[in-house]
Formats: structure tokens, C-alpha cells, sequence
């Protein structure tokens, strides 16, 4: 369960002290600047008789919780296109120390679904690939770099949510593949990877070939938590489901429904985000459910046991008992070698018409979409697109468009004039398509960097198009560097098919 804001009031202490929540997830509105952040951490440790799995989601890439102070990961689609597991080693070694030197215990991470899919479904360029081994070979790398530095991951989702066709935070999907091919590649990956990890994730998705209710998302079946993954696949670590406040749970079940039915179905821990003054009422609820059911209490007695015995290797020394601003500035500078490393190995040259490099211009218009990583503040106080072009030409202009409407304004700039478009997952908004044409045909040379998913833009043909993997500023730098020929693209797709 989440908690209200940036530090805790005395009713969240209270009900923390009450009930010793067994986990604590931290999201966006519990973060705000470093020092604030381990003070939180350690106010959460001291108002719980039994300390708390302190969570976060710090994947790199679009789903960075941390990305307000310190510098931000590519993305895994960015990480398989390096083909070097070790940069994920590195990069899982340096996401452990940074969330424990701010306090945390508990990465929600990594993504290990198989990218099948290029709708918004929620994943994307979270995935590593779309291929098993790849998959498997950077899961079990960031793995490894996560624990070597004391830090608890988690595999998601399970059984894999690379083939939805829609988003679970807003509906809930229907993956209508074969059981043979489920268990063969998306199965297999978090069968291969469970002994590497002491979590694993379930996701709100149906798949009728692996369940009898045909109409059940796997977080609350049976057949999927017990049958599936503990029993077939012999899983003893802990199972949580994911938010159980997302769409796809909310249409199926009520948050009480929803949470006796996930830790019957074999979940040992349920996830709600709302702060837990909201979750108290159903907390009463499972209580009573405890009390009157003498099955479904030996089996919360079960999963208690497996989380306590996790959390005997929580060692309070792995936790620093003050903050160190100079240790946590070194470290940012780590990071930020190991981002921009990462970012020049993953660019990939996309099919083009063929012109080389952005020679001495003036002026280039950059067109960049409205969205939350782009239009992030830099340092500098300006935008992160300006910072990256500054290295490279004096004189440019920017432009940003929004994603759902954008409009060119043909009578601001000179068709004589380079053009360089970001795009992100323009496929999945229609109105884009026009809007790229446009630019296309005012600026005879039109460059392109795609930040999202590489086949957001299949049949435009600009002078060059490169695909970036990321809306973060270490990618958006590596893609801009390579159209100036300061670095070449050394990239490889880490996707097949339909994706491109």
C-alpha cells in the first residue's frame, strides 16, 4: 500500500504502528528531493514494529520514479539493443546502491515480458526484446548486479504481458495465444529467471489457453498463481499481484473481492497504490474472512511465514543509518557515465533515403512530442532537446507538438531550413500520420529519431531515421551526435516481426 504524501502525518504513523504494513510502495507523490526521500524511508522503518519491504518502480527508461533528481537509465528496449548483458549487470548494481543509500529494500523490476506487440499495451519499450534468450540473458545480468549490491527485485508480469493489445491499467486484456507457444516463450522466460529473483509479479491479463474461466485475469486464478507457478514451476519465493486498483481489476471485482480472491488464488502479498487509510476497510474485512475461514487463515500463516523469512535477510547494517550527500553525488556521476555508454551502443540506423550526416547548419527546426520525459525541465533550466543540440550547433529552434493534435506552422519557419522530428509511438496516434507527412514535404531535408517503439514510423522515408529506444536525455544526446557523425550507430533491433 502506498502512503498520502511526502513524509508521513500522524495518522499514517498510527495506522502503520497498528497494523505493520508488510510492504510500503512509493510513487511519484512520495517523492520530491533526496534528503525528503531517505527521511521518509527512515520514519517508515522506525513506525513499524516489524520493518517494512520499502518498494519503488526504478526500471529506467519511462517508468523512473527517482527521474526528479537523479539521471535516468535508458530504457531495457534500449539495453537489448546494446547486445551486451553486462551493461544491465551494471546498470542492476548501481539501481541496487542508489536505492539504498536513499533507504529502500525493493525494486519492482525488472520487466521480463516478451515484447509481441506494438499497441499500447503498457509495456513497450520496458521490455528488453522479443526474443526468449535475450530476455533472459539481461533479466538474469540486472538480476545479478540488483543482488550483489543487496537490493530485492521482482520479475514482471507473469506469465507475460507482451501480447496485450491493451493496457491493464485501463482494461483488462485477453492474450488469445496458444497454450504451447504461452509456455514455450513467455512462461519459459520467468521459469528460467525465478531462481534469480525472491519476487515475482502477477499481471491483470486473461489467457483463455491457460485457464478454465475464460474470463478470470491470472492475478486471481488459481489455476495460473497455484497450479501454474508454484506447482508446474516449483516457485517457492513470494508471489504479489500487481495493483489491484488498476482497470482491468476494478470491471472484474471490487478491491475486497479482488483481494481475498488473489491471496486464494495463491498471491502471498496483494498490492494497492491508494494510501493506506483508504486500504484499512478492506484490511477489516480480510481479518474477518481470517477468522471464519480456517483453510484461508493456515495459508495467510504460510505466506507470512515465506515473507519474514525474507525479511530475516534484510540486514539493518545494508540500510545507512544517515545521509551522505557527497557519496550520493558521486554516485549520480557513476550513473550518468554508464547512461550515456548505454545510449551510444543501443542507437540503430533505420531504413533510410541515404544522406549521411547533419553537416554546418543554421537554425535546424527540431519538432519533439508533448510528453512527460521530453518536456521534463533540465538542469539548465531549459528543456532537455535544447541541452543535447547545444554540444552541436549554436543557432536552433524548437518546437514541441502534442501527440493527439499536432499542427505544423508552415508561416514560422523556411522550408529551406534541416528538420529533425522526434517522434514517440506515433502509431499509436493517428492523427500524427498527416503531421509527419506534412513535415516530410515543407523540409525537403527531414531528419528522424524515434524514441519509442522503432516501427513508429514504417514507410516514411526520411534522409536518415534513427531508432533511439528512449525519451530520456542520454538517448536523445547519443541519437543527436550520431546525426552530426560524432559517434556511429552501433545498435542492433532487439525485436522481430510486427513490431517493425
Amino acid at each position: 500500500m502506498g502512503i498520502e504524501g511526502a513524509q508521513l502525518s500522524e495518522e499514517e504513523r498510527k495506522w502503520l504502528s497498528e497494523f505493520s504494513a508488510g510492504g510500503i510502495l512509493l510513487l511519484p507523490r512520495n517523492i520530491k528531493s533526496p534528503y525528503q526521500l531517505f527521511t521518509l524511508c527512515q520514519e517508515l522503518r522506525r513506525a513499524t514494529s516489524i520493518p517494512p519491504f520499502i518498494a519503488i518502480d526504478q526500471e529506467g527508461g519511462i517508468v523512473d520514479r527517482l527521474s526528479p533528481f537523479a539521471p535516468s537509465f535508458p530504457s531495457n528496449l534500449a539495453l537489448g539493443a546494446t547486445g551486451n548483458p553486462e551493461y544491465a549487470h551494471q546498470q542492476g548494481k548501481l539501481t541496487a546502491r542508489l536505492l539504498k543509500m536513499l533507504g529502500m529494500n525493493l525494486n519492482l523490476a525488472p520487466v521480463i515480458d516478451l515484447l509481441a506487440c506494438k499497441d499500447n499495451n503498457g509495456i513497450g519499450i520496458r521490455a528488453f526484446g522479443s526474443q526468449p534468450e535475450l530476455v533472459i540473458d539481461f533479466g538474469r545480468a540486472y538480476l545479478r548486479g540488483l543482488k550483489e549490491e543487496g537490493a530485492l527485485s521482482t520479475l514482471k508480469h507473469f506469465p507475460g504481458l507482451g501480447r496485450a493489445l491493451v493496457d491493464p491499467h485501463s482494461e483488462l486484456p485477453f492474450i488469445e495465444a496458444g497454450k504451447e507457444p504461452l509456455l514455450e516463450n513467455d512462461v519459459f522466460v520467468f521459469k528460467e529467471l525465478s531462481h534469480y529473483s525472491p519476487f515475482i509479479m502477477t499481471g491483470h491479463a486473461c489467457y483463455p489457453a491457460l485457464i478454465s474461466d475464460k474470463k478470470r485475469p491470472a492475478s486471481l486464478s488459481i489455476e495460473i498463481v497455484s497450479d501454474l507457478l508454484n506447482g508446474v514451476m516449483g516457485y517457492k519465493g513470494l508471489v504479489i499481484t500487481d495493483d489491484l486498483e488498476m482497470g482491468a481489476i476494478s470491471v472484474f471485482a471490487s478491491p475486497m473481492e479482488a483481494t481475498i480472491q488473489a491471496l486464494k488464488s495463491g498471491n502471498d502479498m496483494v498490492m494497492f497504490s491508494s494510501p493506506g487509510r483508504q486500504v484499512m476497510p478492506i484490511v477489516s474485512d480480510l481479518c474477518a474472512e481470517i477468522d471464519g475461514n480456517p483453510q484461508f487463515a493456515q495459508e495467510m500463516s504460510n505466506s507470512i511465514q515465506k515473507v519474514m523469512a525474507i525479511k530475516k535477510h534484510l540486514s539493518p547494517g545494508l540500510t545507512p543509518s544517515s545521509f551522505h550527500k557527497e557519496e550520493l553525488t558521486e554516485l549520480f556521476q557513476e550513473i550518468d557515465i554508464l547512461s550515456e555508454k548505454i545510449a551510444e551502443d543501443s542507437i540503430v540506423e533505420m531504413p533510410s533515403s541515404g544522406e549521411d550526416i547533419i553537416q554546418a547548419v543554421t537554425k535546424p527546426v527540431v519538432f519533439y512530442p508533448r510528453i512527460k520525459p521530453v518536456l521534463a525541465g533540465s538542469p539548465s533550466g531549459g528543456t532537455i532537446i535544447g541541452d543535447a543540440l547545444m554540444p552541436l550547433c549554436s543557432e536552433f529552434v524548437e518546437e514541441s507538438y502534442a501527440v493527439e493534435s499536432p499542427i505544423l506552422r508552415k508561416d514560422a519557419f523556411s522550408s529551406r531550413q534541416i528538420a529533425i522530428i522526434f517522434t514517440y509511438n506515433a502509431h499509436w496516434y493517428p492523427q500524427q500520420k498527416g503531421f509527419i507527412q506534412e513535415v516530410q514535404s515543407y523540409f525537403p531535408r527531414c531528419f528522424h529519431i524515434s524514441l519509442g517503439l522503432p516501427g513508429d514510423l514504417k514507410g516514411n522515408l526520411f534522409l536518415r531515421s534513427l531508432a533511439a529506444f528512449s525519451p530520456t536525455p542520454s538517448s536523445i544526446r547519443a541519437a543527436l551526435r550520431v546525426l552530426w557523425g560524432e559517434i556511429s550507430p552501433r545498435g542492433k533491433l532487439p525485436i522481430r516481426g510486427i513490431l517493425l
